[in-house]
């Protein structure tokens, strides 16, 4: 995954957002958040010739990609008790809010 370089001065809100909730879900203490919690249950999984999200995939982090102006957010999903994601998808303003409010977040996303 490729990201750009982000200058200081256009360091957007969604960006601080971002790290927040990494730091958020690699807390000691944080909650498991899975697809099942975001509303994600049985989205498709792009490339996967028609396979679905279950439900049980666990958020691991959250990424970028695009501009830094207008970022897409992906959540990055792995089985239960792993750090390793096996599974990136688009995370849409809906999934983002519910995401922050899970783990006690208090972030604004979209407009």
């Amino acid at each position: 995954m490729s990201h750009h370089p982000l200058d200081p001065t256009s360091h957007t809100i969604e960006m601080q957002q971002i790290d927040e909730l990494n730091a958020a879900l690699a807390a000691k203490h944080a909650p498991t958040v899975t697809t099942a919690d975001l509303g994600l249950t049985g989205a498709p999984l792009p490339g996967s010739g028609g396979q679905s999200l279950s439900g049980h995939e666990v958020v691991v982090k959250v990424s970028w990609r695009g501009t830094p102006d207008f970022p897409d957010i992906y959540g990055e999903f792995g089985a239960a008790g792993s750090t390793q994601a096996s599974t990136h998808l688009l995370l849409h303003t809906a999934q983002l809010r519910e995401l922050s409010h899970l783990l006690h977040q208090t972030h604004h996303w979209g407009l």
